[in-house]
């Protein structure tokens, strides 16, 4: 026998950092999914700033760990509509604050999707104001059809992005590849500086070439054309953009550059590549061996004298 009951809602759980100041949930169907049973309503002196606190009997689990705390939540208000500035700064946002609000009936039953989170060390959830919805028998097979649906997205997004990473690596392993110590040190003979360091920053100068700015930690040969700050040095060229691609911020590399002409968009030392391969090398042990005979020399500071050390690694 079916039970009949007076009202059944779906109601759509979230939570983010902004809560406090009564921020919206930024999806409605990424976190757990329960149906749960309202017990207890605490809305006295409640508004949009404040908003009502909710106890819940927990009836089903559609999606989560099912050892989680899920009784306390807190029935979210409508969005305040800020994005910008110090929210509750913001007069309309004071405003907003200050609109009573009540809390749903005890008895009624919800689907509730969301996130947990801490409130004075306490578990509790947040219950969306854009995602309650009367229930029916259809209503939670299209709740169990969204979650489907929800993992399979994921699923699928999570394979192209390991995908996408495994063929970025293969083209870097393949790039680093096609340089030998010989062509290291074929490079090196013909730039009139080295540099080791960092990716700093790059420009789209035009789809084929893309304006780059290296940091350089240490000098292998040549020199600064001027001092900065700190024991650092930055180095702008222009490099072909599907060479940029293959790079990343957290990787060492040396540059074989020539002098060129201050570019005009460029606040750094100007340099060009040199004509032989990329001009570009991962700092790897391979380019460290072919680089031995060279020493290298920190940066000079606008406010120190320069130092030098041996070159155990460029």
């Amino acid at each position: 026998m079916r039970i009949n009951l007076a009202r059944i809602v779906v109601v759509v759980l979230s939570i983010l950092p902004s809560i406090a100041a009564g921020g919206a949930p930024t999806g409605p169907f990424s976190g757990d999914a329960i149906v749960a049973i309202v017990k207890a309503v605490d809305d006295a002196n409640a508004t949009y700033g404040n908003p009502p606190r909710v106890k819940l009997e927990v009836v089903e689990i559609l999606r989560g760990d099912p050892k989680t705390d899920r009784s306390h939540a807190i029935w979210g208000p409508p969005d305040h509509g800020i994005d910008t500035g110090v929210v509750k700064e913001n007069p309309r946002y004071k405003e907003w604050a200050k609109t009573p609000m009540k809390g749903p009936k005890v008895g009624e039953k919800y689907i509730i999707w969301g996130w947990g989170y801490a409130q004075d060390r306490s578990p509790m959830f947040y219950v969306a104001n854009g995602g309650r919805y009367p229930f029916s028998y259809e209503k939670r097979q299209w709740a169990i059809d969204m979650i489907d649906r929800d993992r399979k997205s994921s699923l699928a997004y999570q394979e192209k992005m390991e995908a996408e990473k495994q063929a970025h690596l293969d083209a870097v392993k393949k790039w680093r590849a096609g340089v030998s110590s010989d062509d290291i040190k074929q490079y090196a003979a013909k730039a009139e500086f080295i540099g080791v360091g960092r990716l700093s920053s790059a420009i789209n100068g035009s789809p084929e070439e893309m304006c780059f700015t290296f940091q350089v930690t240490g000098i292998l040969k040549g020199q600064q054309k001027q001092k900065y700050k700190d024991a650092v040095y930055f180095a702008t060229f222009v490099i072909p953009t599907k060479l940029y691609y293959l790079l990343d911020l957290n990787t060492d590399y040396v540059v074989f550059l020539q002098d060129t002409p201050k570019l005009l968009s460029a606040a750094a030392a100007s340099y060009a590549t040199i004509p032989l391969g990329d001009g570009v090398v991962i700092a790897d042990e391979q380019t460290t061996k072919a680089l031995a005979g060279f020493v290298i020399r920190k940066p000079i500071s606008a406010s120190m004298p320069a130092t030098s050390q041996p070159g155990k690694h460029p």
